[in-house]
């Protein structure tokens, strides 16, 4: 026997277009959402970028700083080369204070000296050894300046101390005490004492 069909000619066309418009609806939102994915993906990548470009723009500026500290340092060193050249044309006197004021500056207030000898020694070295000769192979000259200090103080503690002090000058050479007694002034007793140390004119010269 023949089917008979009670469905109107409209119908299965309608169907197909209600699949298509779903097919459609599918397909749409799978683009935005592939669209908002690939947002959030360039979005977060120049997130990204931006952070790299700050760190990066960070380690660029600390580079300029220590470019700058560079550039400070060594126009300080040159200025320093300078200073040591006047000095060590100048030589003798500039010692001679150099070694007056780090003395004033390191002895103690109940301290006081009596008296301070300045004496400008020059020894010629013809040792083989000698690595420093002068322009006609002369041997080098070791200048030093030779310093004896008296003085007063309350006990052989201050005295010890102030000999520590010197001793730290990185300039002064051999700080021995030539000898320290007893001194009686005015019923005080207090020790009367005598230093001897050198200073290297021959360094940075």
């Amino acid at each position: 026997m023949r089917e008979l069909e009670f469905l109107p000619d409209w119908y299965p066309q309608t169907h197909r277009r209600r699949r298509l418009i779903v097919l459609q609806g599918w397909l749409t939102l799978v683009m935005v959402a592939g669209m908002g994915s690939w947002i959030l993906l360039k979005d977060r990548n120049n997130t990204l970028d931006e952070r790299i470009l700050a760190v990066q723009t960070a380690q660029l500026d600390q580079t300029y700083a220590q470019l700058a500290e560079v550039d400070k340092l060594d126009s300080l060193r040159r200025q320093l080369r300078q200073q040591e050249e006047v000095i060590s044309r100048v030589g003798f006197a500039v010692e001679a204070c150099k070694a007056v004021n780090a003395l004033d500056d390191r002895m103690p207030r109940q301290m006081a000296l009596t008296g301070i000898v300045l004496e400008n020694e020059e020894r010629v070295d013809r040792s083989a050894l000698a690595a420093n000769r002068g322009p006609n192979n002369e041997p080098s000259v070791d200048r030093r300046l030779k310093v004896r200090v008296q003085g007063v103080c309350p006990t052989d503690v201050d005295l010890a101390n102030f000999m520590t002090q010197l001793a730290a000058v990185p300039y002064f050479e051999s700080v021995n005490n030539t000898y320290a007694r007893e001194r009686t002034d005015n019923s005080r007793v207090m020790r009367e004492f005598e230093l001897t140390f050198s200073v290297n004119l021959t360094m940075g010269s």
